[in-house]
């Protein structure tokens, strides 16, 4: 299935709307999900492992290990750890070791800054496009992270609220915003993950979201477009202030 088709496909399970990790991760990644190709299946998953904070920054990543891990050989391994190297997770020179990237706080500060932008864009476009359908699925997306904050599930909060604002990027129907949104690549996944990994932050960003809704139902661009730089300037500071070393 062509990657714009899999980011209109919202997976259900055991009766609640939830985003697919392995769908979101090989957009950002450029790569099919449901090829039947071993190396992307292991960019993947290692994408995943360096997001959800199980690899952490500066950890190697040696192909004897990875190959034995994933039961291949080392070629695989080699187009894996490309591919993330082209997405800015990882680093791989030559004839050494790969490891794990860490960003630098100069480089989140630009990348949080665009996005502040871009969503702005994003969220003047959804109130002036959205209708009943696309407000269920927002809706539907909300009512997850909600779940996710009352349990204190970081990992399913992070999930839906990503999927929440692709979803919300797929409204807007500006194909070269979305793309544009899509290239900032999975380290974004990443930062955003620490950001509301850090204390207070997930009750803050849900409460900031329904916010968010509300403009959306009452189509409030002025409202809608506050909030959206205001919820991306917030994760910012956070993670400029945070205590956690990004990982």
């Amino acid at each position: 299935m062509p990657t714009n088709k899999l980011l209109n496909t919202v997976c259900k399970i055991k009766g609640a709307w939830t985003a697919d990790p392995v769908v979101i991760v090989a957009a950002v990644l450029d790569v099919e999900a449901n090829k039947d190709v071993l190396g992307n299946k292991i960019a993947i998953t290692l994408a995943l492992d360096i997001v959800n904070g199980d690899l952490s920054g500066g950890g190697r990543l040696s192909t004897t290990a990875l190959a034995k891990r994933f039961s291949s050989s080392r070629t695989p391994i080699r187009e894996a750890l490309l591919t993330l190297e082209r997405a800015g997770l990882v680093s791989a020179p030559n004839n050494r070791s790969a490891y794990v990237l860490v960003p630098k706080l100069k480089m989140i500060r630009e990348v949080y800054r665009l996005r502040a932008t871009l969503y702005h864009l994003v969220a003047e476009s959804v109130c002036m496009k959205i209708d009943e359908h696309s407000l269920s699925e927002l809706t539907h997306l909300s009512n997850e992270m909600a779940i996710a904050n009352r349990d204190g599930d970081l990992k399913r909060y992070f999930w839906a609220n990503v999927w929440f604002h692709r979803t919300a990027a797929i409204i807007s129907r500006d194909e070269t915003l979305g793309h544009t949104l899509n290239k900032l690549g999975a380290q974004v996944l990443r930062l955003r993950r620490v950001s509301l990994s850090l204390p207070g932050r997930m009750e803050r960003s849900m409460n900031d979201h329904n916010l968010l809704m509300r403009a959306f139902v009452e189509r409030d661009v002025g409202m809608a477009t506050a909030i959206a730089r205001s919820i991306i300037m917030g994760a910012l500071r956070a993670l400029d202030q945070g205590e956690r070393p990004l990982k």
